[in-house]
């Protein structure tokens, strides 16, 4: 399973940053863990993009993991249906 830390300053100033560090990750094939502990807040961009590569890892059989989710990234995560 590959791992990648977000970012502190994750959005849309540095959305393409951390899409391309997604999809490199994504490429490798095989499960995804997202460590957010280090993400105070996240936007919109940044659900989109976490929405998209869930529905296609989903379509390959994989999944991403996310892990670190203070409670505002996961009650933002939740509104866009990627946490619980």
């Amino acid at each position: 399973m590959r791992q990648m830390t977000v970012r502190e300053d994750v959005g849309v100033k540095n959305i393409k940053a951390f899409h391309a560090d997604l999809a490199a990750l994504l490429a490798e094939g095989g499960d995804a863990v997202l460590d957010f502990s280090q993400v105070r807040r996240i936007d919109l961009a940044v659900a989109q993009v976490l929405t998209a590569a869930q529905r296609l890892v989903r379509a390959e059989g994989r999944a991403i993991r996310l892990k670190g989710l203070n409670q505002t990234v996961r009650a933002q995560l939740a509104l866009a249906g990627l946490a619980r």
